[in-house]
């Protein structure tokens, strides 16, 4: 119960961050692109400075989004990591305790291995799920965008319809 809590906590969370990421991203590209499109123009007014701190001011705000994916998949580890330590070594260690008479020391210390080792392969999971909604998230997002209706057709001056030659 309190992994689908964090779990869900995380997902709403970091779907929100992913959007903004791919937000972000378009301004850096689209901004590179004119600038390498207009590059004798921006150099023959002597424009670079302006033209680099915008792109640095992109880049900024890129950066904000990339640390806050990382500071929310850190929140999520942190918070999984405790709960599943918790979760296996309190019973491991009350069953070594209170069954110390019937087992034996070799297979107190197996035992707590394979708990320690279960600790790992429960976040190793976990990431692998979470990675897996990553992806479909984009996949979200590629079927929302054709799912955006068309624009209405070009009209002209005089208010006829302007259609393209087939070729084009």
């Amino acid at each position: 119960m309190v992994v689908y809590h964090y779990t869900q906590r995380y997902r709403q969370t970091f779907r929100e961050i992913l959007r903004l990421e791919g937000i972000s991203k378009s301004p850096i590209i689209a901004s590179f692109d004119e600038t390498l499109q207009g590059i004798t123009t921006i150099r023959a007014f002597g424009k670079e400075v302006q033209f680099l701190r915008r792109l640095f001011e992109l880049s900024d705000q890129r950066l904000k989004c990339l640390m806050a994916s990382d500071g929310i998949d850190k929140w999520l580890a942190v918070r999984l990591g405790f709960f599943s330590q918790t979760l296996i070594v309190i019973p491991s260690l009350l069953v070594a305790i209170l069954f110390r008479e019937q087992l034996s020391p070799s297979t107190s210390a197996m035992l707590l291995t394979y708990c320690f080792l279960l600790d790992k392969d429960i976040e190793w999971v976990l990431q692998n799920l979470l990675c897996l909604e990553r992806s479909l998230i984009s996949f979200e997002r590629c079927i929302h965008f054709t799912q955006i209706k068309s624009e209405c057709p070009f009209q002209n001056s005089r208010g006829s319809k302007t259609r393209l030659a087939k070729y084009w």
